[in-house]
């Protein structure tokens, strides 16, 4: 597939803007939620990743988690903060 300059220069900027928005490693995402909700645990985040809940995507070959993951979840699971909601029931 040949692709024009403009062509290539907006994939380009659409891959900049899709690695700026997966800014985290699976891993360190995992971390900051927990840092927030330290009563979630890593198979928590796993389910909600299957449940499309946390997003993440593959790109060059790792997997990487959106920046708002964390933030999201206030707003996915109200009374999770602070504990008052069990993650294991979401």
């Amino acid at each position: 597939v040949s692709l024009t300059a403009v062509e290539a220069d907006s994939l380009r900027a659409i891959m900049s803007r899709i690695e700026r928005d997966f800014c985290y490693t699976f891993e360190e995402g995992v971390e900051k939620i927990q840092e927030r909700f330290p009563h979630v645990s890593v198979a928590n985040v796993k389910d909600w990743e299957t449940r499309n809940f946390v997003e993440t995507k593959m790109i060059n070959g790792e997997k990487r988690m959106f920046r708002k993951a964390i933030s999201n979840i206030d707003r996915l699971f109200p009374g999770i903060v602070g504990g008052k909601k069990n993650a294991g029931d979401i």
